[in-house]
């Protein structure tokens, strides 16, 4: 995910034509971008956080049909930080939040595809958001 989203038309999942046949259907490599792009752009940092290069954090909410994420849902995964760092818990809090924040609590999803995204599962590479 690139934080970093200056001079870029937002870009939303209705720019794209929808396929034809969902059945069997997965996310193109454009909506996934579009949700990384909104995702990038929620994330806060804790502050004072040292974020070593492959810190990463997967997080999984179930998502309702009008694409908002379920608070109570939001779950940690994994994590390949240690308890031991004294910023575990706001690095896993930061991750959750990101669901939460106020910009990503309704996802920019195709609703079409709502099978497909229904239980949503993250994996968030710190080293590369913090670019």
């Amino acid at each position: 995910m690139s934080p970093n989203l200056l001079n870029t038309k937002k870009k939303e999942y209705n720019d794209f034509v929808p396929e034809k046949n969902l059945k069997n259907s997965s996310l193109t490599v454009a909506e996934i971008e579009i949700l990384r792009e909104q995702l990038s752009s929620c994330w806060s940092p804790p502050a004072g956080a040292v974020i070593e290069r492959g810190m990463k954090v997967t997080i999984s909410a179930k998502i309702s049909q009008s694409r908002k994420v379920l608070p109570q849902t939001i779950r940690l995964v994994d994590t390949n930080i240690s308890k031991t760092n004294s910023y575990y818990s706001p690095i896993i809090e930061s991750a959750k939040r990101l669901l939460v924040n106020p910009e990503c609590s309704s996802l920019n999803l195709p609703k079409e595809k709502y099978n497909l995204w229904k239980q949503l599962t993250l994996t968030l590479d710190y080293s590369i958001l913090n670019n």
